[in-house]
């Protein structure tokens, strides 16, 4: 795995993230990317003389790939990485692991059918400032209760332009968007997560440009949770939205024999976090250079094939994919 030959579907975020991350790595000689339109491809291509663009499906799968990175909607990522899978090539998605549990437990068994290393691209545990409010987490002696509230102003709400990313039918949602993330993000900081009661909504106005034949999936969610830690249990309210119309938060409430608050105020999903213990700061990020999503995927990535080497998978794994998409039937389930 000296010299590695690397393929990314998806050019949007795989675009702004997977090829600047698959670039700066020492061993990448060649990224191909499979691009639909030519304006894409050669946008791409600009970007650095390793970087080929391919705009037949057939040929890109026949560039010997060791590795895939993908970057689609939930409807459509799945026939792409069962590809891979059965090619026996290593890939690495974006979160979610298929539309629904079902799919995420095919690609998983998929996976070990055909011995492919697999991994998904959950990337808050990857920053600094998650593993120090894990460090803190694991200090305390105990916890009595968390106040969970992630609210954003999402890019295509905001701008009022139709995306997948809000339709009902094609797997979006902020259940898909952030939900998956919050769910993996719980059982890393804690152990494991019962979900209690959930409710999702959709808040946008009446006069949305919703397309005829589609419908909203919820942009808002309200979830009760016991949190299962250090042979204890206790509870969790969570509130998440992506039609925020108050400004950015991402934040834990954390009582227990001391209080821990850990939040990030800024438009910036990966930067911006600071921890507070009762009431003194005791971290605050250090701002990135650049796209702040490129270093937290790096990191995976880094992993990711470093476990290529050593036939070691990589954390986190269709596994995971597979135990967030149950959580997220769970919420489904409760708010039908």
């Amino acid at each position: 795995m000296s010299k590695i030959i690397a393929g990314v579907i998806g050019l949007g975020f795989g675009g702004h993230v997977h090829v600047p991350a698959l670039l700066a790595h020492p061993n990448i000689e060649k990224v191909f990317v499979y691009a639909r339109r030519e304006e894409k491809g050669k946008a791409m291509e600009a970007l650095d003389p390793r970087v080929h663009a391919i705009y037949n499906r057939d040929e890109f799968w026949n560039q010997n790939l060791d590795l895939i990175t993908i970057a689609l909607p939930a409807s459509s990522a799945f026939s792409e990485i069962k590809e891979a899978l059965e090619r026996g090539i290593p890939v690495l998605t974006e979160k979610p692991l298929g539309k629904d549990f079902l799919e995420a437990q095919t690609l998983f068994d998929l996976a070990k059918k055909f011995n492919a290393s697999h991994a998904v691209d959950f990337q808050f545990m990857e920053l600094e400032s998650f593993q120090k409010l894990k460090s803190e987490i694991d200090s305390l002696s105990q916890i009595r209760s968390i106040h969970f509230h992630w609210s954003v102003n999402s890019y295509v709400i905001r701008n009022k332009i139709w995306s997948w990313k809000l339709s009902l039918k094609e797997g979006g949602g902020v259940l898909a968007l952030l939900g998956t993330h919050f769910f993996y993000n719980l059982e890393s900081l804690f152990e494991k997560v019962t979900l209690v009661s959930a409710k999702g909504q959709s808040t946008l106005p009446k006069d949305f440009p919703v397309p005829p034949g589609e419908a909203l999936a919820p942009d808002t969610l309200e979830m009760n949770l016991s949190i299962h830690w250090k042979g204890t249990t206790f509870p969790l309210v969570a509130m998440i939205t992506n039609n925020s119309q108050v400004g950015y938060q991402h934040s834990y409430r954390i009582v227990g024999n001391h209080e821990l608050f850990f939040n990030n105020p800024t438009s910036d999903y990966m930067n911006g976090f600071f921890l507070e213990k009762n009431g003194k700061r005791v971290y605050e990020d250090v701002p990135f250079d650049g796209d702040g999503r490129i270093v937290p995927f790096q990191r995976l990535l880094g992993r990711f094939i470093e476990g290529l080497k050593t036939k070691n998978y990589t954390r986190p794994t269709f596994e995971h994919g597979v135990r967030v998409q149950e959580l997220v039937s769970l919420f489904e389930k409760q708010n039908s």
